[in-house]
């Protein structure tokens, strides 16, 4: 009986090891557009997805974060520059994925309104999905309290009287 559950158990963890470390075939010319590539679950997704052969049009908050995620992938990973707060970059990256998809490809709301309208329109004619606009919450770099606490102490400390009279001092304790 332990000889069956222990080959079982055995064949389950080789069938997952077997599976982590295939590569899909024949997606050469796929692309998948992920934001947020410099760390956290962008990047580890990035990473993951050119493993498996996939075309990865990584945006990227900074020159560093992108140098560091090429010098980690393959040649079928790019990266863009792309700050998600300026329209003028929202604008540049949404013309770099059509110069690298044709007339399409695809989180913050401005970058999905961009691209989004992109992806149901000139894409559906071939057979583009959206899949994930937002994956949701995950404990990366942004989603650190420490951080959090430090971003809105300094905003607190640079904030005019007349706001801190406005908001009081339980503001600062209400973001703890």
């Amino acid at each position: 009986m332990w000889l069956y559950l222990a080959a079982l158990v055995g064949l389950y963890y080789l069938l997952c090891w077997y599976r982590e470390r295939q590569v899909v075939s024949d997606l050469r010319d796929k692309y998948v557009f992920i934001t947020g590539c410099d760390s956290g679950f962008g990047n580890l997704l990035a990473r993951q997805l050119d493993l498996r052969g996939l075309r990865v049009l990584a945006a990227c908050l900074t020159e560093k974060g992108a140098e560091q995620l090429r010098d980690q992938t393959s040649d079928r990973l790019e990266t863009v520059i792309l700050d998600v707060t300026k329209t003028e970059s929202i604008s540049a990256a949404t013309e770099w994925v059509k110069e690298r998809v044709g007339d399409g490809g695809t989180a913050q709301i401005p970058v999905c309104a961009s691209l989004l309208l992109l992806s149901m329109k000139e894409l559906s004619y071939f057979g583009v999905k959206v899949a994930v606009i937002e994956p949701g919450f995950f404990n990366t770099g942004v989603t650190n309290s420490e951080k959090i606490s430090g971003a809105m102490q300094e905003a607190w400390d640079q904030a005019s009287p007349e706001i801190k009279e406005i908001y009081g001092e339980k503001f600062l304790a209400s973001g703890e």
